[in-house]
């Protein structure tokens, strides 16, 4: 039987933003490309963050840089490892995305409650899983 790994899952393709950004700006690539997480990333692609549309939500009038509403408490997995612990993290932490990050803690990926759905439907219809999530 198949063991579906996360790097299977994941979008590479991933949109971030700076913890100096403008909070607007966050706001305009989430709406524009109609994802819900957006990684908040260093330099050398780093994560030292995730601003999601819950954290702009909560903070609806902020004007500000993202560092001040994005979450700090980044949760994180490797490409290699199974989906299932990735599915585990998000369901244990309230959590909709979990990033994924290289050996030496870079963004290479992220995989969100969408991948698993459309993961699952594929599942539920018998076919291959695989192929890439449909988050930037």
């Amino acid at each position: 039987m198949h063991r579906t790994r996360v790097d299977e899952l994941m979008t590479t393709m991933v949109l971030t933003v700076g913890a100096d950004d403008h909070v607007a700006r966050a706001r305009e690539l989430m709406t524009s490309a109609d994802v819900r997480h957006l990684p908040v990333v260093d330099a050398e692609r780093r994560v030292v963050g995730v601003l999601s549309n819950r954290d702009l939500l909560l903070a609806m009038f902020a004007d500000g840089r993202v560092d001040v509403v994005m979450s700090r408490k980044v949760h994180s997995v490797k490409a290699g490892c199974l989906a299932e612990e990735a599915v585990s993290l998000m369901l244990n932490e309230k959590i909709g995305a979990v990033v994924v990050l290289d050996d030496d803690g870079k963004l290479v990926g992220i995989v969100t409650e969408t991948d698993f759905l459309v993961a699952a439907q594929h599942a539920l219809r018998g076919a291959q899983i695989g192929g890439g999530g449909t988050e930037f």
